[in-house]
């Protein structure tokens, strides 16, 4: 979460960090996998900055868009 976070702030900015209302939703998280709701016009500006986070922790990382959809449910 922290390196998303970092991530985006760093790519985007504050202003459009907070226009791209991203929101973490831990409860769906598992099997390293999870789902982040974010403002529809901001999609592919968070993939971007999901695509930049290359170590986490000392730990090599990738992250992988499975989908994008516009209903969270269709996603669960």
């Amino acid at each position: 979460r922290d390196a998303i976070s970092e991530a985006t702030l760093r790519f985007l900015g504050e202003l459009n960090c907070a226009k791209a209302g991203i929101n973490f939703l831990a409860e769906n998280y598992k099997d390293n996998q999870g789902i982040i709701r974010v403002n529809t016009k901001f999609v592919d500006e968070v993939k971007v900055a999901l695509a930049s986070i290359k170590e986490i922790a000392s730990e090599r990382v990738t992250f992988d868009v499975i989908k994008a959809s516009g209903n969270i449910g269709k996603l669960k």
